[in-house]
């Protein structure tokens, strides 16, 4: 590389529902979800809840010693054996083999029976990701929206879609774009300097077409750890991390096949040990996600977009 950057770009993403991935769940597996509330004293608990035609109820029980007195797929009537502060029913579903891509569970009221029907819970939607095949299976499922790059006048306002199975990359030039005929992949590549204590934070771009998280990059005492997180809605089916000195490093190891050991997200590298010193190098991360278009703070991606066009053009003359 001809120099290294620090690029601090979360300015760039909404990120304010950052949580962890959604349920994923395939046909067959009984998925278990924890509502909680707050007891303060012995009685009675009400709880109301509806469960979408994917799923079928298995069982409603308390985290604690309870009494159960009535439970089914709209409800559940329970009474605590003893006194505790703070507790949860424990939902079982199971996945039918028609399952839709999204299955949700939705709480709709949580009441104390002996506080003149107090809340004591708050309402809340659980949603369930029905897993498709592993990638391979479904090739067609993997998108590359290179053919719609272009920033439209009117914005784009998406009818709500399931992607299963789609590539999610750290914010970054297309390899095939920076070595013409390495690949015809979109996967993306990320030149970092890690020359220095501190935090860069990227940017996640799923199927070269929306932002759907953040990758964090953290130095600190000659140890690299790269983490990140997702918005809520966003199902991480597996993980891959590979880091190069050099583009023809990752050229030379065809990088896009995703053929070696992968890095673990959240492990400290040794700068010195792992990676020979080198305190300029290129992420390449492929995660295999499932996601729907109508997760809160989605947005889109535009590589044509002229701060974006930019900052490419910047990045690839660092990488060349």
């Amino acid at each position: 590389m001809k120099k290294t950057i620090s690029l601090l770009l979360a300015a760039t993403l909404l990120l304010s529902v950052l949580a962890l991935p959604a349920l994923a769940a395939k046909p067959g597996d009984v998925v278990t979800i924890s509502i909680p509330y707050i007891c303060e004293f012995l009685g009675v608990v009400g709880i109301n809840y509806s469960i979408s035609e994917g799923l079928d109820f298995v069982s409603a029980y308390g985290s604690e010693e309870m009494e159960v007195l009535h439970s089914n797929r709209w409800s559940f009537l329970g009474g605590h054996l003893s006194h505790v502060k703070n507790s949860s029913l424990i939902l079982k579903v199971k996945v039918k083999d028609d399952a839709n891509p999204i299955e949700k569970v939705n709480v709709t009221q949580v009441v104390a029976m002996w506080k003149d029907d107090d809340y004591i819970g708050t309402p809340s939607e659980h949603k369930i990701i029905v897993d498709a095949p592993t990638r391979g299976a479904l090739p067609e499922t993997e998108i590359d929206a290179s053919e719609t790059e272009d920033i439209p006048d009117i914005p784009d306002i998406p009818l709500p879609t399931v992607y299963p199975n789609n590539t999610m990359c750290i914010m970054g030039p297309r390899l095939r774009d920076i070595a013409p005929g390495s690949t015809d992949k979109w996967y993306m590549v990320t030149p970092v300097d890690i020359s220095q204590d501190g935090e860069q934070v990227f940017p996640l771009v799923a199927s070269n077409m929306y932002c759907v998280g953040a990758a964090i990059v953290a130095v600190k005492d000659g140890q690299l750890t790269v983490s990140y997180q997702t918005l809520d809605g966003i199902t991480v089916h597996s993980e891959y991390l590979a880091i190069y000195p050099d583009i023809e490093a990752a050229v030379a190891d065809n990088a896009t096949e995703l053929g070696g050991e992968s890095l673990k997200f959240g492990k400290p590298i040794s700068i010195a040990d792992d990676l020979a010193g080198n305190t300029s190098v290129l992420l390449l991360m492929c995660n295999n996600v499932t996601y729907n278009t109508d997760v809160k703070g989605l947005c889109r991606f535009y590589s044509s977009a002229p701060n974006i066009k930019d900052l490419f053009e910047h990045m690839q003359d660092i990488i060349k």
